[in-house]
């Protein structure tokens, strides 16, 4: 019963504060203790928050269908900064099989970046999904850590 009371007092306070023009999405609580009108140790995920490092990709995934051992193929992905701050890359991780290409300056908010790869499938033994891992130095205010994103592509191989 009284967890049953809590649950409707987080939701009603829950409630109040969207009415208070604070937009809350997906919001869970996780332990919360009602002390008069105070909840404490509220856990939101997938809340929206406004500002701060966002981006959009043209496409995150790349089929390439069908490669001979050995061929070379080149692809790209583009990024544009949607956000109202610069987006600094700190480090690309991928494959050794995969090169990428791409400019080391800020990404300005409104810009459009292009990152080139190019894929040599000579020491590839099997198809398979290869990962390009970004790291930036912005920090991802959802979860107070540094925003990494990822990028892939899959081919299949043929001898």
């Amino acid at each position: 019963m009284r967890k049953n009371k809590i649950n409707i007092l987080v939701a009603l306070l829950i409630i109040g504060f969207c009415g208070q023009g604070v937009r809350v999405q997906g919001a869970r609580y996780k332990g919360a203790m009602v002390q008069g009108a105070m909840v404490q140790d509220v856990m939101v995920q997938g809340a929206r928050v406004q500002g701060g490092p966002r981006m959009t990709f043209d496409k995150e995934f790349v089929e390439l269908g069908e490669v001979k051992k050995g061929e070379h193929r080149t692809l790209f992905y583009e990024l544009t900064n949607t956000g109202d701050e610069d987006l600094v890359i700190e480090l690309i991780s991928a494959c050794d099989c995969t090169t990428v290409t791409y400019s080391k300056d800020p990404i300005k908010p409104g810009q459009t970046i292009r990152f080139d790869v190019e894929f040599d499938s000579s020491d590839k033994d099997e198809s398979e999904e290869i990962d390009i891992d970004i790291f930036f130095t912005n920090i991802d205010p959802e979860f107070d850590a540094p925003l990494i994103r990822t990028l892939k592509y899959h081919f299949d191989l043929v001898f």
